[in-house]
C-alpha cells in the first residue's frame, strides 16, 4: 500500500468508527423506548368502541374486559358525538388525566383510526415486557447508509393498508430514487404527520421472509436541504414496526411500489 492510500485509510478509519457509535447509541435508545413504561412492549389491549356508553374492569360482563389487575368494574367510557370521556365506577380510584386513566399497572386512553374510536391498554406488568430479551440486529455496515435523491410531485393523499385489513391515508409528496447493492429503486416517501419534518418509509425486502419482521420495517430519512434533492436513507436504522411486539397496534404496511425482491441485509432483525 503507497503512502497515499495509507493516509486515506488513517482518515477514513475515525469517521467509520464513529458512525458505527452514533448507529448503537440509536439503537440503544430504541430498546430502551421499548423496555419504558409507556413503550409498545407494555401495550395489552385493543378495545373498539361502541357509539355510548362502554363499560369497563375486569368482569367478562363489561364491554371492555380488563387484566385482573383492574377491579370487577372499573367504569365506563362514553363516546358520544366524536368524544370520549371516563366515568369512575363508584368507589374506584382510577386517575383520569390529560385523557389518561390510570389504575395500578393499566393505563388507558382514546385513538381514533379512520371513523372508529378504540381505547387502548398499556400494563407495565405485561407479560411481553417482562419476557422481552432484547433486539437482535446486523452489523453496522456503513455501505448501507444510502445516498438517493427525492423527486417531488404534487403532494397527494393515498390509502396505505394497514395490520387490521383498513386503510391510513397519508400524505405522499414523492418517491426517492436510490441504488442499493447495484439494484435502483423508488421508493414511495410519507410524512406521517400534518408537521411533515421528515420523510417516513415502509418497505418490504426479501430479508422479511425469515430474518426480519415479515410485514416489513420502518425508516426516517431527513428532509432534502432546501435547493437540493439529496437525501440519505440509512438501512441500518431500519426497525420493526409496533405490531412486532403487541397484537394491539395498526401498523400500516408497505405500498406495493416498496415491496423490494432482493435483500437488504442491514437494520433489525426479526424479535
Amino acid at each position: 500500500m503507497n503512502t497515499l492510500l495509507i493516509v486515506m485509510a488513517l482518515a477514513i478509519q475515525p469517521a467509520v468508527d464513529g458512525y458505527v457509535a452514533e448507529i448503537q447509541k440509536w439503537r440503544a435508545g430504541r430498546e430502551a423506548a421499548l423496555r419504558a413504561d409507556d413503550g409498545w412492549l407494555s401495550v395489552a389491549g385493543l378495545y373498539w368502541l361502541k357509539e355510548g356508553i362502554n363499560t369497563a374492569g375486569s368482569a367478562a360482563s363489561n364491554d371492555i374486559v380488563l387484566p385482573g389487575a383492574a377491579p370487577p368494574r372499573l367504569g365506563r367510557f362514553e363516546l358520544k358525538r366524536q368524544t370520549v370521556t371516563f366515568t369512575a365506577a363508584p368507589g374506584v380510584a382510577a386517575a383520569e388525566h390529560e385523557g389518561l386513566v390510570r389504575f395500578g399497572p393499566l393505563t388507558m386512553f382514546p385513538i381514533k383510526r379512520g371513523d372508529r374510536h378504540a381505547i387502548r391498554l398499556r400494563d407495565t406488568e405485561n407479560a411481553r415486557r417482562r419476557e422481552f430479551r432484547g433486539l437482535r440486529w446486523y452489523p453496522v455496515k456503513p455501505e448501507y447508509r444510502v445516498r438517493g435523491r427525492f423527486i417531488p410531485h404534487d403532494e397527494r393523499r393515498v390509502e396505505i393498508a394497514n395490520v387490521l385489513g383498513g386503510t391510513f391515508e397519508m400524505i405522499n409528496p414523492g418517491r426517492i430514487e436510490l441504488t442499493i447493492d447495484g439494484h435502483t429503486v423508488r421508493l414511495e416517501a410519507l410524512y406521517e404527520t400534518d408537521e411533515k419534518e421528515e420523510f417516513f418509509l415502509i418497505f418490504r425486502d426479501r430479508t422479511s421472509e425469515t430474518e426480519t419482521y415479515h410485514a416489513g420495517r420502518y425508516l426516517y430519512a431527513d428532509l432534502p436541504k432546501t435547493g437540493s434533492g439529496a437525501v440519505v436513507v440509512d438501512f441500518n436504522r431500519a426497525y420493526s414496526p409496533p405490531c412486532a411486539f403487541t397484537d394491539y397496534a395498526t401498523c400500516p404496511l408497505p405500498p406495493p411500489q416498496n415491496q423490494l425482491p432482493f435483500r437488504i441485509p442491514a437494520g433489525e432483525k426479526r424479535p
